[in-house]
């Protein structure tokens, strides 16, 4: 799609074999909706998933690879770790935020 035509034209020459990208919603939504006596513990799951890096200030990283052929550079999760990694910090976001107003 129109992520990785971008992608295609801004690696295209570039030597970088992996690319970081802000997750923006997933950093969000720790910052505004995680109460803070949660935090550590989900700050530590976060680390321990492949494809995502936490850093210091709370934002997250989600990294793929960038695959080369037929003079392009597109981005790639040939295993779906990143992605199902994004996945499952997504939907326990939203299910500690239903918790949370549950127990209001």
């Amino acid at each position: 799609g129109a992520l990785n035509e971008l992608v295609s034209h801004a690696f295209n020459e570039s030597p970088l074999a992996t690319v970081k990208i802000f997750a923006w919603v997933l950093s969000k939504h720790m910052a505004a909706e995680l109460p803070q006596e949660c935090r550590p513990s989900f700050e530590t799951a976060v680390r321990d998933m492949r494809g995502l890096e936490l850093m210091r200030d709370g934002t997250v990283l989600a990294s793929f690879s960038v695959a080369r052929g037929e003079g392009k550079g597109n981005l790639r999760d040939t295993s779906l770790e990143t992605t199902r990694s994004l996945h499952r910090v997504w939907v326990a976001l939203r299910e500690l935020k239903e918790a949370i107003i549950a127990i209001e």
